[in-house]
């Protein structure tokens, strides 16, 4: 994981020092929500799940007109809940507007790419997506030009986990069991980091 957290920072600042960019690091907490929709024939059932852990990484700010901004971030973040854990590294991409001083709202896109995972799916079987894509909103509070607390939610649009039973591969597979056709869970994060700005 280590690794992972260096390369980050390297890309982040060779980036960053090829143009005339605020730069920084940002870390915190992850709240994990796994929503899990059920076909069974015609009934579609939803479960959920959660589970916390953390994300790091850095980014850069691109002033736009007015008060909007383009924020373009890297991190490496772990989600997951009591059954497996999944480490994935984030690019969000998110328009910023700061109507106020003190206050920032950011609206945009997060790809995240999955590196690896402590276990295997519940199911017996490494069917986790490499890819998960959605959309991710929130706010800032600005304490000074330095030091920022942000609060975001993530909406996962594709299944980061994706089950066809009606190609089984074997007769053990509980929702197999059960009659079930197919199942996808989707992400479901709230994040809470603390930001630092290095350079402006």
């Amino acid at each position: 994981m280590k690794k992972y957290i260096l390369g980050l920072i390297l890309a982040v600042c060779f980036f960053a020092s090829q143009a005339q960019v605020s730069l920084g690091v940002k870390g915190g907490l992850n709240i994990n929500y796994y929503v899990s929709v059920y076909e069974i024939g015609s009934k579609i059932t939803k479960e959920s799940s959660s589970g916390v852990d953390f994300h790091v990484g850095g980014f850069v700010k691109f002033p736009l007109k007015s008060k909007f901004s383009f924020i373009s971030e890297l991190q490496f973040s772990r989600r997951g809940d009591n059954v497996f854990k999944l480490n994935y590294l984030e690019a969000p991409m998110l328009v910023s507007y700061s109507p106020l001083r003190l206050i920032s709202i950011d609206l945009g896109v997060n790809a995240a790419y999955l590196l690896s995972f402590t276990k295997p799916s519940p199911f017996g079987r490494e069917d986790f997506r490499k890819l998960d894509f959605g959309l991710t909103s929130g706010m800032r509070i600005n304490f000074s030009k330095s030091f920022s607390l942000i609060g975001r939610y993530y909406f996962g649009l594709t299944p980061m986990l994706s089950l066809d039973f009606n190609q089984p591969i074997n007769s053990q597979d509980p929702l197999l069991i059960n009659g079930s056709n197919e199942l996808n869970d989707y992400s479901r994060t709230v994040q809470f980091s603390i930001a630092y700005k290095i350079k402006n």
